[in-house]
């Protein structure tokens, strides 16, 4: 933890020396430069304590749960065979173009398994964890088999491995992919949890309403016993019904759901991959795609759709620039499709 908060730690059987950086130095409340130690029996001037019950040690849990930790290993596979690479390759149905194989390579991509903690809040509270897997250099989402693969709890095939900086930018483009994705993620997880609210909120909105049609009837009532004037009755019903209209309104922010994200962990996995590259044409265009098979895995990644940067398998084309659209974002591939990666970039 303190590594990943750039301190420099040297570890000893029973102590380890670290260097802090001053902000961090600061929120743990230790010198920049001191020893810390698990062992009482080692604790000397100087030296600080890291124990069930320290003030340091719920410090430091604190700082790994607010930020999380990223993981690194490799994943020890066969690399994908040329013939189905291909063969998938030769399958493969763009809804609206054609497209050939050009090249078949062998390499590795970086895949990242994210874990995010999510809280609801809709006049109660419902928490949540989810987890999604996207290929680091394009946003491709791998197939379940893969996703299986790279789970640290299954200890099978993943190997430490030294952790590798992220490309320049990458770390950008991961978390656009990753905010598309999040409500297809977390809805599913939602689902019971806001029905239930929705009943809450229906049966609220009716006693609500009875309350006040109640209130309403028994002014009525009184007027006609004391024979109250008509207009004095009218704008206490008129009352009434501003309090009612107020209290509504109170009601519908009450049940407004906020959802709110955060990662808790993350892990890197170099995986062993056949790039397949093609030519997709529709009508006079040309471009080339690049797909990713991973090993152990029966299908290519899911590509990123360049309109809204969901994953999809079902693949059009624009027809300006020839961006990949998922079915959202191209219903129909007959005629011209109003591409949004083409109005986003002004064309």
């Amino acid at each position: 933890m303190l590594s990943v908060g750039g301190a420099l730690v040297e570890r000893e059987p029973a102590t380890a020396l670290a260097v802090l950086p001053p902000a961090l130095a600061r929120e743990l409340q230790v010198p920049e430069a001191c020893e810390l130690t698990s062992e009482p029996g080692f604790v000397a001037e100087g030296r600080h304590l890291v124990e069930f019950g320290t003030e340091l040690l719920e410090k430091l849990v604190e700082r790994a749960a607010r930020f999380g930790g990223i993981a690194c290993a490799s994943l020890e596979a066969e690399t994908p065979r040329l013939s189905q690479a291909r063969a998938l390759a030769e399958r493969l149905v763009i809804r609206n173009g054609v497209h050939e194989v050009s090249a078949v390579s062998f390499g590795h991509a970086t895949y990242l398994r994210l874990w995010m903690s999510f809280t609801a809040e809709c006049d109660d509270r419902h928490e949540g964890l989810v987890s999604a897997t996207l290929c680091e250099h394009n946003g491709g989402q791998p197939d379940s088999a893969l996703t299986e693969w790279l789970d640290p709890t299954r200890q099978i095939g993943l190997a430490p491995a030294q952790e590798v900086p992220l490309a320049r930018g990458t770390s950008d483009g991961l978390a656009r992919f990753m905010g598309a994705r999040l409500p297809s993620l977390i809805g599913p997880a939602l689902l019971q949890f806001q029905n239930g609210m929705q009943r809450r909120h229906e049966r609220d909105y009716r006693r609500l309403n009875i309350y006040f049609e109640d209130l309403a009837r028994e002014a009525q009532k009184a007027a006609a016993r004391k024979r109250l004037d008509p207009a004095a009755l009218s704008e206490k019903l008129q009352h009434f019904a501003r309090e009612r209209d107020a209290k509504l309104v109170e009601l519908t922010e009450r049940f407004r759901l906020r959802v709110t994200a955060a990662p808790v962990a993350a892990l890197r996995v170099s995986v062993p991959v056949a790039f397949v590259n093609l030519r997709v044409r529709r009508r006079k265009g040309e471009r080339a795609l690049t797909l990713t098979l991973p090993s152990g895995a029966g299908a290519f990644d899911q590509v990123a759709c360049e309109g809204c940067l969901r994953a999809t398998s079902t693949l059009a084309l624009c027809d300006e620039r020839l961006h990949v659209l998922c079915d959202t974002c191209a219903p129909s591939a007959q005629g011209r499709i109003r591409c949004p990666a083409c109005s986003s970039h002004g064309s």
